[in-house]
């Protein structure tokens, strides 16, 4: 999910260049259904950031979703200018990571291999 299209479609386009699939959510309600009916459960859930997504809630209602696979997806926010205040509710909600700034193709590749497993079967 992310919080304007240029950024979702971004996210979608690192995706492919890696060979996952991608899924946009629009509504926070969304985003929840969406990974809750996952099979198999995602690699990585990216959430754009701003006061009108609740990403925080987000994150908790994922984290609660039953399996243990779903438990542990990473969650990563970014928000496009500094959120402080955003960054402590989602990290609190137990958010992976949270991120602040303008997102490039080449940062977002950063992050993905950060949380997501190389080809050869070890983390990024």
């Amino acid at each position: 999910m992310a919080s304007d299209a240029s950024q979702s479609q971004l996210a979608c386009a690192v995706a492919r260049a890696f060979g996952f699939a991608s899924v946009v959510a629009e509504r926070s309600d969304d985003a929840v259904k969406v990974a809750e009916g996952a099979e198999p459960p995602f690699d990585l859930v990216l959430i754009g950031v701003s006061e009108a997504i609740g990403a925080a809630d987000v994150t908790r209602r994922i984290r609660q979703l039953p399996g243990s696979a779903r438990a542990g997806i990473p969650i990563v926010g970014f928000a496009g200018s500094d959120a402080p205040r955003l960054e402590t509710e989602c990290l609190d909600a137990r958010m992976s990571q949270f991120v602040s700034g303008s997102l490039s193709a080449t940062r977002l590749m950063d992050i993905v291999t950060q949380w997501l497993p190389s080809p050869s079967g070890g983390v990024g």
